[in-house]
């Protein structure tokens, strides 16, 4: 996968639970938004992982 795909996917997954978060925020006991988004911010912080050694290994 190229450094721009892994970025632009890492970018969704931090979008989304911002999205999700924003819903949790409204309704303050709806465990499952923040259940989610927390697994999208996981999910982004392993891409951003993925990115940063690709790029170590390429400089």
């Amino acid at each position: 996968m190229s450094v721009h795909s892994t970025l632009q996917l890492a970018s969704d997954a931090i979008d989304d639970a911002r999205k999700r978060l924003e819903r949790a925020r409204v309704d303050a006991d709806d465990d499952y938004e923040i259940r989610q988004a927390l697994r999208h911010l996981e999910e982004a912080s392993d891409y951003l992982k993925k990115v940063s050694n690709e790029l170590k290994q390429q400089g």
